[in-house]
């Protein structure tokens, strides 16, 4: 979503909130969502100088990306329940396993490998991880 892009991963989570509570409190237009949110943001700035706060008055500026985040978050709110979930497990899982990719394997995992006739490993924890699933799954049969 090209909302998203700027905000740092973990700062996206504050926009997509305002968002939101908008649709939730009944404002389907785009331009209402943004004045509302535009609105709040500048009560804040009189007690909270905060960068996020700056950095949500410019990202919604941008009418195209607020379009395009006001009508997934539309569609987001049609969604049952379970399928809300299911979307979120996905997308954990993918961040989870870019996480992994950026950093080298455990002890445990080098341990385990090791003992399986794998030494020197050279590769990050998400291939160690997807390496001994399948030594354990082999191990099954």
């Amino acid at each position: 979503m090209k909302l998203f892009e700027y905000f740092t991963r973990g700062g996206r989570s504050g926009i997509s909130n305002l968002i939101l509570h908008e649709i939730r409190q009944g404002f389907f237009d785009t331009e209402m969502i943004t004045e509302n949110i535009k609105t709040k943001m500048n009560e804040r700035l009189k007690w909270d100088d905060d960068e996020k706060i700056y950095t949500i008055l410019n990202a919604i500026k941008d009418t195209k990306a607020m379009q395009e985040a006001v009508a997934h978050y539309i569609d987001w709110e049609k969604k049952s329940h379970q399928e809300k979930e299911k979307i979120k497990q996905s997308n954990s899982q993918k961040y989870i396993e870019e996480d992994m990719k950026t950093k080298p394997p455990t002890e445990k995992q080098i341990v385990f490998l090791s003992k399986n006739g794998i030494n020197n490993f050279e590769g990050n924890r998400y291939e160690a991880s997807k390496i001994i699933n399948k030594i354990i799954n082999n191990s099954k049969l």
